[in-house]
């Protein structure tokens, strides 16, 4: 059985560093970097019964203008083995409108000899530009109905 938990800093940083594509944007320092320029963080963590974290993601929260709840942004991860994407998937889902997010920005980040992950294939839609051949950026309105992604 797994268990949704908000990771501390330490926990959190060890998890990342043994991930084959780790990224400074997932670092726990970064999160605090980003919270002293107006945004927030917070982390969605899946651990097994003895508290191993196997999956993960850091996202960053922005409020939006007007009142209008704020914008969610994962950026270069989750991290996740296949089988374990839904229940994270589920988990990013409810902390981002816990927080009100009227819409997630993923960027999956780069995936140097593995296929990526489809966006598509969990209801965001691809940028209308990349930023490079292999770096690319999904969003997806939290407040629509889609395969996996439920309001």
């Amino acid at each position: 059985m797994l268990t949704v938990i908000d990771p501390p800093d330490s926990q959190w940083d060890d998890f990342v560093s043994r991930q084959p594509r780790a990224h400074a944007l997932q670092f726990a320092a970064w999160g605090a970097l980003k919270s002293a320029y107006g945004w927030s963080c917070a982390r969605v963590a899946l651990a097994d019964r003895d508290g191993a974290l196997i999956a993960g993601a850091q996202l960053l929260f922005r409020a939006l203008p007007l009142g209008l709840g704020t914008m969610a942004y994962l950026p270069m991860g989750p991290y996740a083995a296949p089988d374990h994407w839904p229940a994270l998937w589920d988990a990013v889902h409810r902390c981002a409108r816990q927080r009100r997010a009227a819409f997630l920005k993923w960027e999956p980040g780069l995936y140097l000899g593995a296929l990526p992950p489809d966006c598509a294939a969990w209801g965001f839609v691809p940028a209308l530009r990349r930023f490079s051949r292999r770096a690319r950026l999904c969003s997806i309105s939290l407040r629509t109905r889609t395969r996996f992604w439920r309001a």
